[in-house]
């Protein structure tokens, strides 16, 4: 892997491993954010957040890497619910920044290439 490989990954991975951390640490953030029809948002909060971590650390091992990238590809595209409902109910957070839930859906994309070229390493 190329250097700049390397600080692709392991910024993935903690940036992974600290937002599942975060879950635990800021709930009232995620949880102010899940969209109604979801249920047991606490749960659902804790699982995500465990999962955000297994799979960030997943990642810094090469026989788990390609799994944890393929998961966490499906975990962003399951999180495109809750924005999709996000650009038609806007949370509290939002504060009439519409624009700013358009940057974040359309960043998922993103991240889904990164976790893609991440697993090829």
């Amino acid at each position: 892997m190329t250097t700049l490989e390397y600080i692709s990954l392991y910024t993935m991975a903690a940036v992974y491993i600290l937002a599942g951390i975060n879950h635990f640490v800021n709930p009232k953030f995620y949880l102010g954010i899940m969209p109604k029809f979801l249920p047991k948002h606490e749960f659902l909060n804790i699982v995500s957040g465990i999962a955000e971590i297994i799979f960030g650390i997943g990642l810094l091992y090469y026989p788990t890497r390609l799994y944890a990238a393929y998961f966490i590809i499906l975990m962003l595209l399951a999180f495109m619910i809750v924005h999709i409902d996000h650009l038609n109910h806007p949370p509290k957070i939002a504060k009439g920044r519409v624009w700013i839930l358009y940057i974040r859906a359309a960043f998922q994309f993103v991240l889904i290439y990164w976790a893609w070229r991440v697993g090829a390493y």
